[in-house]
């Protein structure tokens, strides 16, 4: 009989202790949720959310949705790693990378994926040109929020069996050496995202542009003859 008693104690403690449990889970766990990701109304949810430019969140997600059907023009094609100085020196001591590698290539690569058709046209500018010519019509543009995580999650667009195309370097590059730099240099380093909507319509093509900063561009074709008129790749030289 004291078996028995001391049993179906055991069982009552280890029940009640188990419902404890479960309620604390059911309490806390959508309050840490709550706080850790926004949850938005299902009826309402959708791939984008206004919010998001009020308060300059994933600009990738309006991206998306503004270049579905779209032709998207771009200053190169995409070059893959071997043709870059640090191809090969991955044993070297500081294992160096030409981050060159995923500034020149990962918003077209982006671009690939997610617009109706990408067009490379080498006169349009690059480089410092960009800055040069855009940032002082910088006013222009809507500001999308920063590129950082839509860089950083990008790296299954890249199709590349090297270590510079894993999860670990993209994940390195934009958001620890990133966050890094900012701090030693005390001052804003993420890529913005920046489209101009002047002149478009869903029929007109688009020109992205992208400097070493890797701040974007987007904009209308006929934005775009407007602010570099006959300039040109010249200004990159």
């Amino acid at each position: 009989m004291r078996q028995d008693k001391k049993k179906r104690n055991r069982i009552a403690i280890v029940g009640g202790a188990a419902i404890v449990l479960i309620l604390l889970n059911l309490f806390m766990v959508p309050n840490h949720l709550m706080n850790e990701l926004e949850i938005y109304n299902h009826k309402t949810q959708t791939m984008y959310d206004p919010a998001f430019l009020a308060n300059g969140q994933y600009p990738d997600m309006f991206l998306r949705v503004y270049l579905k059907d779209r032709t998207v023009r771009v200053s190169q094609e995409v070059k893959t790693y071997d043709m870059y100085g640090t191809y090969g020196k991955d044993d070297m001591d500081g294992n160096p990378f030409d981050r060159n590698y995923l500034i020149e290539n990962d918003y077209t690569l982006w671009f690939r994926q997610f617009a109706d058709k990408v067009e490379v046209d080498n006169d349009i500018v690059s480089g410092n040109a960009v800055s040069e010519n855009f940032v002082p019509v910088q006013d222009d543009f809507i500001h999308l929020g920063q590129a950082n995580d839509m860089l950083r999650y990008a790296f299954p667009l890249n199709k590349e069996h090297v270590q510079q195309a894993t999860a670990f370097w993209y994940s390195w590059y934009y958001h620890a050496f990133a966050e890094k730099r900012e701090k030693e240099r005390g001052q804003d380093l993420f890529p913005d995202v920046y489209v101009n909507l002047a002149d478009d319509d869903r029929e007109k093509k688009l020109v992205a542009v992208w400097g070493p900063d890797q701040d974007l561009y987007l904009m209308s074709e006929d934005y775009y003859k407007r602010v570099i008129g006959d300039t040109g790749k010249e200004d990159a030289e």
